[in-house]
């Protein structure tokens, strides 16, 4: 756990953090969201049309978040994650207030970033790149294991860590890629009040406990916590399993029939 700082480059980050997300508030979560065309209402039948489908709704749909349809045995989860709050290790520098991490698959526990990354930085050479597997604290979190291995949609799995953002904290707008895509598997398994995930022109994301969604990080985003509890969510990356296409196409249907529900 990280004892927050809260001096005067905290407050003038602090300020800019709100003044985004106060931005992000001017749209509706989903009220830049594409509608498919008639090509792809065979998706359920024709595996090609399938594919494309998955692929329009990931690139080109401007779906800022789309909750999965998997449930999350959450409670458990954070529990597994609450064990090592100790071990957790800062993620991406002080200019992100109360933001750890920690991997339950990957090369270690601790070493969080991306394998290139230790390249980079001279840790590891080409040659001796470690390979990501199951990390030590694996064995302690079984009900965590047994619903990635047997419910999440991905057949190799890379970096998978629980992210803990601290009462107090934020993590500053920025944004993982150039262009806009969903590129990110985000799983809340904690989510106290006064919490807020802000995107670019898209809002909040409304989370709750025990979601799985897929992330549009190609967006600028930011977190801020200002509640009194922690907040620990999993981000997990790796290659795709056959089901995962189906998957999103039948969350993104399922999310256009709540939409328009809430219209009516």
């Amino acid at each position: 756990m990280e004892q927050i700082k809260k001096d005067k480059e905290y407050f003038s980050n602090l300020t800019q953090v709100k003044r985004f997300i106060t931005e992000c508030e001017q749209k509706e979560h989903y009220q830049d969201l594409k509608i498919p065309g008639n090509e792809y209402d065979n998706w359920k039948t024709d595996k090609h049309i399938e594919n494309e489908y998955a692929k329009w709704i990931i690139q080109k749909s401007n779906c800022p978040s789309l909750l999965l349809n998997i449930p999350v045995p959450y409670k458990e989860m954070t529990a597994e994650a609450e064990q090592f709050l100790d071990r957790f290790v800062k993620h991406r520098g002080g200019w992100n207030p109360g933001w750890s991490s920690i991997a339950v698959h990957g090369q270690s526990a601790e070493r969080t970033q991306p394998a290139n990354y230790y390249v980079e930085e001279g840790i590891d050479t080409e040659d001796n790149i470690a390979p990501y597997d199951w990390t030590e604290i694996a064995k302690d979190c079984p009900v965590t294991v047994e619903w990635l291995t047997n419910s999440f949609p991905i057949k190799e799995f890379q970096r998978v860590r629980f992210m803990l953002l601290e009462p107090g904290g934020f993590i500053q707008p920025h944004s993982d890629f150039d262009e806009r895509r969903m590129a990110a598997f985000n799983i809340s398994l904690s989510n106290p009040d006064g919490v807020q995930f802000a995107q670019e022109e898209a809002g909040l994301i409304p989370w709750v406990p025990g979601e799985a969604r897929a992330i549009d990080i190609g967006r600028q985003h930011c977190v801020l916590h200002t509640g009194t509890e922690n907040r620990i969510h999993m981000i997990v990356h790796g290659k795709w399993a056959d089901n995962f296409e189906r998957c999103i196409c039948e969350s993104f249907e399922a999310l256009l029939i709540n939409i328009a529900l809430n219209n009516n």
